[in-house]
């Protein structure tokens, strides 16, 4: 039992951290709605990828998120029925290894779930900042 208690609490901090991209890229995006130069700004077809990319990695964390809760729970009341059992019998046990063995498998695939985000994200913010770049080099030719 301590196992999948174990499991269970390292997949809620993967969950967390799932949640903490999300609201990464929430305000991304809600930083360029109220930014009209990068709207209709010379460089607003580029913005218009820059903001498609930011939604495909929003759309699959949500989904991602929705179904690590939705097993999370499920994992979660099964523990407490286990638990409310004074003496677990053989089914009980089989039953608790092969939920352990599936909470633990998902740490695993938490972790390449969060280093493929944490990827595109990257890749994201460098396309962020080479946009930020030709723009106020642009600025600069403007001022000139």
């Amino acid at each position: 039992m301590k196992a999948l208690r174990l499991a269970l609490t390292i997949n809620s901090s993967f969950l967390d951290k799932l949640r903490v991209r999300l609201i990464y890229c929430r305000r991304a995006l809600s930083s360029i709605n109220t930014d009209y130069h990068k709207q209709c700004g010379a460089y607003a077809g580029y913005w218009d990828e820059w903001v498609r990319q930011i939604e495909d990695i929003q759309d699959d964390l949500f989904e991602q998120v929705k179904m690590t809760a939705t097993f999370l729970d499920g994992v979660h009341d099964f523990a407490v029925t286990l638990e409310r059992k004074k003496k677990l019998n053989k089914s009980d046990l089989s039953y608790l290894k092969e939920v352990t063995k599936l909470a633990t498998d998902k740490i695993d695939e938490q972790k390449s779930l969060i280093e493929n985000i944490d990827l595109r994200l990257n890749i994201h913010k460098q396309l962020t900042n080479k946009l930020l770049l030709v723009e106020a080099i642009d600025d600069l030719g403007d001022e000139s």
